[in-house]
């Protein structure tokens, strides 16, 4: 009989064992504990700290301390490394699940305090055309497809130098991007606020504009997209929401 000596078949996640010097073998994927795949909550605060240090000095205002503060904290609360992080991996100890509550309420209290939406921007300027003003955070292309009427135009990368010629620090700002999948007016708003303005954050983005038939400027002039009745109720309804 003829007897054949087979390597048991391996996971996708499971590497062939290392040799006597304790070397991988070549060709294998390197496979670690799930712990040093994700960084841990001092070496974030860390890296944060470090990100803060190199970035402008916030003006001394309660207002704009907290207003860099959250959209610092939207930013850096993204993932780091792909899976999912540690510590939503563990449960949730007594002193954290009784500060929920008051970490909520300070949370959403933050987001609408400096996030806006389409239909309340319309409204803004319905009511006072220069009650604020729209900053369109996308670049030269994107801003070629179509933006909100009397928006000016200044992408991310150029409101450190361009800001303080476009903009006076006296009228609010609303800034927007593409759409809800984009946080690039989350980083637009960021800098404004680094640099001393009044800013909110247009969430749903010139997508959302567009798509409740709202008017939107191109080469051409003004034009208006059909009502998408999945974004809400028609225009001069209430939603109630």
């Amino acid at each position: 009989m003829l007897h054949l000596d087979v390597e048991p078949a391996r996971g996708p996640n499971q590497t062939r064992p290392a040799g006597g010097n304790g070397e991988r073998v070549p060709g294998e994927p390197v496979v670690g504990a799930v712990e040093a795949e994700h960084l841990t909550e001092d070496a974030e605060l860390e890296r944060r700290n470090r990100f803060g240090d190199k970035r402008h000095h916030v003006p001394d205002h309660p207002h704009l301390q907290t207003l860099v503060a959250d959209f610092a904290r939207r930013l850096s609360s993204l993932p780091l490394v792909p899976g999912v992080r540690q510590r939503d991996t563990q449960p949730m100890t007594t002193t954290e699940t009784h500060a929920v509550p008051a970490e909520a309420v300070a949370h959403f209290t933050a987001k609408l305090r400096f996030e806006t939406d389409p239909s309340d921007v319309a409204a803004a300027l319905a009511a006072d055309p220069d009650a604020l003003v729209l900053v369109d955070s996308r670049n030269e292309m994107a801003w070629a497809q179509g933006h909100l009427p009397q928006a000016v135009h200044l992408p991310t990368a150029q409101i450190r130098d361009g800001a303080p010629e476009l903009l006076s620090l006296d009228r609010p700002v609303v800034v927007y991007c593409w759409g809800p999948g984009c946080n690039g007016s989350t980083r637009a708003a960021l800098e404004l606020a680094r640099l001393g303005y009044t800013v909110q954050e247009m969430i749903g983005g010139f997508e959302y504009w567009a798509r409740e038939g709202r008017p939107v400027e191109t080469a051409r002039g003004i034009e208006q997209h059909p009502y998408d009745p999945l974004t809400g109720p028609p225009l001069g309804a209430a939603c109630a929401c």
